[in-house]
């Protein structure tokens, strides 16, 4: 089976994060198969969240699989995005949008993140698979002016 995109799904505390015997982070490959579906190809246990482990297990995975994917979806996570762009040159990496979504109520006003109007229009453009990237910049600094967050950092 050759294996084109995967995902790092990350655990937070108190799922199944350093909850094993040893402390050691738990990390699941997630791939989506030639009819669409999503099969776990494998897991790894590393010690720490450091560039050299996270090479150390993308590299065994590489050398299990033979063939590295196409594209990557992660958290975001520094020291995974560095062994991402190291280990598997040239291939495309996505942060995930349930993480991107999950983060946006820290970054908003309340009143704004409850605002229907709002969380309609953000959804109709982050979640447009087809859009070309100049169409959702375009899209994206018109809300953003609407809504009064160019200076939002």
């Amino acid at each position: 089976m050759e294996i084109t995109q995967i995902r790092f799904t990350y655990q937070e505390p108190g799922a199944t994060y350093r909850t094993n015997r040893y402390n050691m982070i738990f990390v699941p490959f997630t791939a989506i198969n030639n009819h669409e579906k999503t099969i776990n190809v494998g897991v790894g246990l590393i010690s720490d969240e450091t560039i050299e482990s996270y090479s150390w297990l993308l590299e065994a995975f590489l050398s299990s699989h033979k063939k590295k994917p196409t594209m990557i979806l992660s958290d975001i996570d520094v020291a995974l995005s560095s062994s991402i762009g190291k280990v598997f040159q040239g291939c495309t990496h996505r942060l995930c949008m349930w993480h991107i979504m999950s983060k946006m109520p820290s970054k908003i006003d309340a009143d704004l993140v409850s605002n229907s109007d709002f969380k309609k229009r953000i959804n109709q453009l982050v979640w447009n698979m087809n859009i070309e990237p100049s169409e959702f910049e375009n899209k994206w600094d018109l809300m953003l002016n609407e809504f009064h967050l160019k200076d939002n950092k």
